[in-house]
């Protein structure tokens, strides 16, 4: 039994997603296919299938994840009734497959990889396939369209770097010390130091 797993009512998941423990998923949302890093949380009412969600992520309410492309140009239509034997409303005028409806950002099948200690706010639309990197922040109400750099902050339609949380050298130490991977014990008695970069630094040169 994993410890301190909270999913709350009407969220929607089946037996291929899994967590890792500390973690919280708000009413109505659906992470089927999707797996939760150690300490991750989702808010209420988001939509993140077929998603991998590293450790110590913050994911706000309202977080939807977009797939499925239809073609803008050469098809006259947009209509996967042209392009598409899936016949998801029934109807199909193809014998096999002229378009690839959806693209994954990695081999697994996820859609979606967000790495650790991500904060990605509410009311922000991901369009597949996505990689967001560690310590990345989405700003609220965000399209994020195209990969994430670590450390980085974006935030807009479509979503474009507004900062950086640290320097590039500082967010190197820290990004290479993968403290997300540590034991939980060790972070419990050096909590004091992440409230800055100089005693975080500092305590991970000391090793």
């Amino acid at each position: 039994m994993l410890a301190n797993v909270n999913i709350s009512l009407f969220v929607k998941k089946n037996k291929n997603t899994s967590f890792e423990g500390y973690n919280y998923v708000g009413r109505y949302s659906n992470v089927r296919n999707s797996t939760l890093g150690l300490g991750s949380y989702i808010g209420s009412k988001s939509f993140m299938p077929e998603c991998l969600v590293g450790k110590f992520c913050s994911i706000g309410s309202n977080v939807q994840i977009l797939s499925g492309n239809h073609p803008t140009d050469i098809f006259i239509s947009t209509h996967p009734a042209f392009y598409s034997v899936s016949g998801s409303t029934g109807l199909s005028f193809v014998n096999k497959s002229k378009f690839t409806e959806f693209e994954y950002a990695d081999e697994n099948g996820h859609k979606v990889i967000i790495g650790n200690d991500v904060w990605i706010a509410s009311n922000v639309l991901i369009v597949a396939p996505v990689k967001i990197g560690n310590g990345a922040v989405v700003a609220a109400g965000s399209v994020v369209i195209g990969d994430v750099e670590p450390y980085s902050i974006v935030g807009g339609v479509p979503a474009k770097v507004i900062g950086r949380r640290f320097e590039e050298e500082t967010a190197e130490k820290i990004n290479s010390s993968q403290w997300w991977n540590w034991d939980l014990d060790k972070i419990r008695a050096n909590a004091d130091c992440f409230e800055n970069t100089e005693k975080f630094l500092d305590f991970i040169k000391k090793g």
